[in-house]
């Protein structure tokens, strides 16, 4: 039969326990989908390196604040308006360089801050236990852009070697 745990857009969000880590620097919390164009001095500083699209930050930022902005909507928007305005290529490219970094740079800083312990990694000891004491198949999914969950599975209990595409379908556990 198996268990199939599903880790939604956010999970990453909360992934460290207040009550068990002290993060001392916030800034680098996994931002929700809304946050992404945040004011955050991190942020700030990677869009610096990419200010292609700062004529496009503050429409952004409005429609975050304003409780509708949908990241793969206005991507896709952008896309298809480089048909008629060639610059949005442009713009399009320096918002997904800009986003890996800050993505990057967060995951990284959160799993230092965290020194490793995450509910990413609780949550995965709990399953290897129960995989083991039923022995069962585990299929984890996620629709997360962080790899937190990625640093949890190559941690033990799990060991998985994420390497290459092949590290995330090779163990049948």
């Amino acid at each position: 039969m198996g268990l199939l745990v599903i880790f939604g857009a956010g999970a990453s969000y909360d992934s460290i326990d207040p009550t068990t880590v002290d993060i001392t620097d916030a800034s680098w919390r996994p931002p929700l989908a809304s946050q992404l164009f945040d004011d955050r001095r991190n942020f700030n500083q990677a869009l610096q390196n990419y200010p292609h699209f700062t004529g496009r930050l503050g429409d952004l930022r409005r429609k975050a604040a304003a409780g509708g902005l949908n990241v793969e909507h206005e991507l896709e928007l952008i896309r298809a308006q480089a048909a008629s305005y060639p610059p949005a290529r442009v713009e399009l490219a320096a918002i997904q360089f800009y986003l890996r970094q800050v993505l990057a740079e967060c995951t990284t800083r959160w799993h230092e801050n965290a020194t490793g312990v995450t509910n990413y990694v609780d949550l995965l000891s709990r399953i290897d236990r129960w995989r083991l004491e039923r022995n069962e198949r585990v299929m984890l999914v996620t629709f997360n852009y962080d790899t937190l969950l990625d640093r949890a599975l190559e941690g033990f209990p799990m060991r998985a070697h994420l390497g290459s595409i092949d590290g995330y379908v090779t163990r049948d556990d």
